[in-house]
Parts: C-alpha cells; sequence; structure tokens
C-alpha cells in the first residue's frame, strides 16, 4: 500500500509538470527613432506555413508600445521555445524566439523605406 501511495504521488507530479506556462513581455520600438510603436500585431508561428494565419494573431501592442503574451505549451523536459512575429504596416516583419519561462523584451521595427 505504501508504494502504491508513493507511485501515486509520483505520477501525478510527473504529468501535472508537462504543460508550463509561458510569458513574454516588453516594448517595441522603431528602430530609426527610438520611438514606442502602437497597433502592432503579434502572432504566435509554429512554422513558416503559419505566418499569413490571421488567427495565430495573439496580441496587439498598447497605445505606450507595450505588450504582454502569456502562452500555455506542454514539454517533458522544460518550456519549448516560442517564435513570435511582429507585423505593422510600414515596418519590416520582426521575428524574435524565446526560451525561457518568463522574459522581458524590446523589439526594434525597422521602418520600410
Amino acid at each position: 500500500m505504501r508504494i502504491f501511495s508513493w507511485l501515486s504521488v509520483v505520477l501525478v507530479a510527473l504529468l501535472t509538470s508537462c504543460n508550463c506556462m509561458q510569458m513574454v513581455d516588453g516594448g517595441i520600438l522603431d528602430e530609426s527613432t527610438g520611438k514606442a510603436v502602437s497597433g502592432v500585431v503579434i502572432r504566435l508561428v509554429n512554422d513558416n506555413t503559419d505566418l499569413d494565419n490571421k488567427n495565430k494573431r495573439i496580441g496587439i501592442s498598447s497605445r505606450k508600445g507595450t505588450f504582454r503574451i502569456s502562452q500555455m505549451s506542454s514539454g517533458y523536459l522544460g518550456c519549448p521555445e516560442i517564435t513570435l512575429y511582429f507585423f505593422k504596416e510600414g515596418y519590416l516583419p520582426t521575428k524574435i524566439i524565446t526560451e525561457s519561462f518568463t522574459t522581458q523584451k524590446v523589439v526594434k521595427l525597422t521602418p520600410v523605406r
């Protein structure tokens, strides 16, 4: 009976460790002026086929150019990386990859000339 109880605890701990909550927050700046950029669409992208998928939009930057993305993901040996793309008319798309649980990023968008 004692082994069964111990095994149950280990099994529950293992199953609950398969999910992790990852958070990325920060600011978006115009690379040439250093000013905040609002209204930037943020998409979670798993592969290149997702780039044009409008349903993958998971956020938009605030008037002050800030953003916060929370993503629940699963991973047996840790959290998988998150790939985010930032889109705004008049700027080149920008990609960031984050691998940790909580990350703060400053994203610089390059204006199209």
